[in-house]
């Protein structure tokens, strides 16, 4: 099983076409959701075992200017190491779940709009293989975090691939936290989804370029739209 599932990770990689036919035969939704715990514990822990905590506690606590004394102590004592790696890692595991089953459900949905009759894995699985570049986003910010010597990095700014690191973004941007969360992993999940969606369904290449590239459009295009009129999410 585990050789099988090296192989289909393998597949993604160089051959997404083959890997989305391997995984409706037989994938599991399991595997790759392993790797993406793993992936984000060892990010995150890294991150927050090497960052300045006093330079992050500044930055964090700057807009509570209302703190002063031994409330402003107080904060900085309970925003800690362990804290902040906690929350981080549990709300990343949290938020990629529900992206993963909201995906799921609009899939299936369409799919059942299409009328299209899919014989072999689920939707559940195919959405848990999406999260494969995540993963590997992850461990590169491990490594990137491990490895460098430079401790007064945000967690915005830790994954390089992301578009905030891409256009070399400041702090001060209105934009770091969207550019954050956008990078070269997001291309190529849709990369992977536009491939998957066309064999799974198969429908034509357009058709499936519009059903991956839909929800991205509207879930970014309003955040985007919320920043040009002033409000920061």
């Amino acid at each position: 099983m585990m050789i099988g599932t090296m192989r289909v990770l393998g597949y993604v990689i160089v051959a997404p076409h083959q890997a989305w036919d391997k995984i409706n035969q037989r994938g599991q939704w399991v595997w790759p959701l392993m790797l993406l715990a793993i992936a984000t514990i060892a990010a995150w822990s890294t991150y927050y075992s090497r960052v300045d905590i006093a330079w992050l506690q500044n930055h964090l606590l700057a807009e509570s200017s209302d703190l002063k004394g031994r409330e402003l102590t107080l904060a900085r004592e309970l925003v800690g190491r362990r804290l902040l790696a906690m929350v981080t890692i549990v709300s990343s595991l949290a938020a990629s779940v529900t992206v993963m089953l909201l995906t799921a459900g609009y899939l299936s949905l369409v799919a059942r709009v299409q009328r299209v009759s899919h014989v072999g894995s689920s939707w559940l699985v195919f959405s848990a293989w999406l999260t494969l570049p995540e993963s590997c986003a992850l461990l590169l910010t491990t490594l990137r975090v491990a490895s460098d010597s430079n401790q007064q990095i945000l967690p915005e700014s830790a994954n390089p691939l992301a578009l905030s690191q891409l256009l070399g973004l400041g702090v001060d941007s209105p934009w770091l936290s969207l550019a954050a969360d956008m990078g070269l992993q997001t291309l190529w999940a849709l990369t992977l989804c536009v491939i998957g969606v066309s064999r799974w369904m198969k429908i034509n290449l357009f058709r499936a370029v519009l059903i991956a590239s839909l929800p991205l459009l509207l879930i970014y295009g309003t955040w985007a739209l919320l920043i040009l009129a002033g409000t920061s999410l």
